[in-house]
């Protein structure tokens, strides 16, 4: 996938960092300036699969009085477990029958 970063060098830095906790950043091209008296520019970030460990984010929309948003990725280098009945994941500790 690609991904164009529009901004300051400094605020692209930081969201380069944070994209590089949940996405595998393979490329990073440089800073590529806008026209005129403009101090932002943009990169442009080539990126893989996630990385290898549960992400979770909120979000708040600023526009709107609402709940927050939550959201969470799965874990995508081993096999997902079936969900049980009643919600049970089979985690449990337990021996079996």
């Amino acid at each position: 996938m690609k991904i164009r970063l529009e901004g300051t060098q400094n605020e692209i830095a930081a969201a380069a960092v944070l994209i590089a906790r949940v996405l595998n950043v393979r490329e990073v091209s440089r800073f590529y300036p806008n026209h005129g008296e403009s101090t932002l520019g943009r990169v442009y970030l080539t990126v893989g699969s996630p990385v290898t460990r549960s992400v979770r984010a909120e979000a708040t929309r600023l526009d709107r009085r609402q709940r927050p948003v939550r959201a969470e990725a799965t874990r995508l280098d081993r096999p997902q477990r079936p969900a049980l009945p009643g919600g049970e994941s089979g985690r449990d500790g337990g021996g079996g029958a």
